[in-house]
């Protein structure tokens, strides 16, 4: 049987992300959720809001713990770990997504002029990043739109 893994932050979304997997993926699997409020515990003083280094290293271990479960795919589910998703995915032997992996992506493949909500603030600067990563790769694989790109966000531009 086909085994997720996710790693969520935010407690109260679990039950209804673990719905959508349900209605969204057809035949059986398993779903196995890890839970850490990184960013309302994080250990370092001072640093609540922030993704730090102990933070990127719990991450690490987390994953790695989602791997041992025999995963066939690991999901993290929130937007503020992908900058460290994205530099740990390699040390993985199964695949390993970011939750906006497939938002920015798209993104960037269908304008330049792109708007961004988010609904915390530790998840905008991760986002932003996101979304210029993606338009820097799209931009080497010959699409024109990584020229020119402009990010809004809470109607202040970033570029």
């Amino acid at each position: 049987m086909k085994r997720i893994a996710c790693i969520d932050t935010v407690y109260s979304v679990i039950d209804s992300f673990n719905k959508q997997l349900r209605e969204g993926i057809p035949g059986d699997f398993l779903i196995h959720t890890m839970y850490d409020d990184f960013l309302a515990t994080d250990p370092a003083p001072g640093q609540s809001g922030k993704f730090t280094a102990i933070n990127h290293q719990r991450l690490r271990l987390d994953m790695q713990a989602q791997a041992l479960t025999g995963a066939d795919i690991i999901v993290v589910t929130c937007s503020t770990l992908s900058p460290s998703v994205r530099l740990l995915r390699g040390e993985f032997n199964v695949p390993v997504v970011a939750i906006d992996d497939a938002m920015v992506n798209e993104a960037v493949a269908i304008g330049t002029k792109i708007g961004l909500m988010a609904t915390a603030k530790s998840t905008v600067a991760p986002s932003t990043s996101a979304i210029e990563a993606a338009a820097a790769n799209a931009k080497h694989l010959g699409a024109q739109n990584g020229d020119k790109l402009t990010i809004a966000t809470n109607n202040k531009i970033s570029a």
